[in-house]
């Protein structure tokens, strides 16, 4: 006889998701948008701000455009709305779905406004579990050359980890702020921060290590012509990786001094 259990740490993360969805499907009835939540970060000695987070939600409902304008902005390449929440150490974000003209979500009155829940241990914490192979790595006794390159590579198996959750690992809460869409927050915790230390006032840590090598993809389930090589720069490298010295399939850079990015052109989340 087998008996599979989830992991405690995984039936957390369904229960505080589960408590944040229940709130807003008493609160909102769909009317023209679904609500599609995940929560990103979340302190573990703490719980969920479901209040706050309500409000928030229910804020940003109420600035949508209406559906038809958002259907026809997506279908011309653009994303749909979407909204990152930070409340008492949580980061919660809240994308919106427009519904057809036609649904019957329209008019039944018990229709939720939040649908599927998370994927359960995937999304909520692929990036520190990422972090964290990166750290372990680090630690390790390398003798490395000042004036030389060095590059830290890990693989990526968990296919949750998508392009939020690796700049999350990486660069932490800031990496919006490389890509110049705001102005840095300048984390104090811990656990906003990435690998690679940035912003003003934080410590420069792991500049011996000019780039963090992701290797993304299982060996076991995926061609290697298939795998992506994604090489992520150290704002505050002791020594910058040279064009082409490393293959990549895709490398986040400094793309005009300030600003960062892919190269080759990749979609940010």
């Amino acid at each position: 006889m087998l008996s599979l259990f989830l992991r405690p740490e995984w039936a957390r993360q369904a229960r505080r998701h589960g408590e944040l969805t229940d709130r807003l499907n008493r609160t909102f009835r769909p009317q023209g948008y679904f609500l599609h939540v995940e929560v990103l970060v979340q302190d573990p000695s703490r719980n969920l701000p479901l209040k706050a987070l309500t409000r928030a939600a229910g804020a940003f409902l109420e600035e949508l455009p209406e559906p038809q304008v958002a259907t026809a902005a997506y279908e011309n390449g653009q994303p749909l709305p979407w909204r990152d929440v930070e409340r008492d150490g949580s980061y919660v974000r809240f994308e919106a779905l427009p519904m057809r003209p036609n649904a019957a979500s329209l008019t039944d009155p018990d229709a939720r406004i939040v649908g599927m829940g998370p994927a359960i241990g995937g999304p909520v914490d692929s990036h520190e579990r990422l972090k964290e192979r990166l750290n372990a790595k680090r630690k390790r006794p390398y003798v490395l050359d000042s004036s030389v390159p060095y590059v830290l590579a890990v693989g990526n198996h968990d296919p949750f980890c998508n392009d939020l959750q690796l700049l999350m690992a990486i660069y932490g809460r800031d990496w919006e702020a490389l890509i110049g869409g705001r102005e840095p927050l300048w984390q104090d915790e811990l656990k906003f921060r990435g690998f690679f230390g940035i912003g003003k006032g934080e410590p420069r840590y792991n500049t011996r290590f000019t780039a963090a090598a992701v290797i993304n993809g299982a060996v076991l389930f995926h061609h290697p012509r298939t795998m992506e090589w994604l090489v992520f720069d150290n704002p505050h490298a002791r020594v910058r990786l040279l064009a082409g010295l490393l293959p990549a399939t895709h490398r986040f850079q400094a793309l005009d001094g300030s600003r960062w990015g892919w190269r080759p052109p990749r979609p940010l989340p």
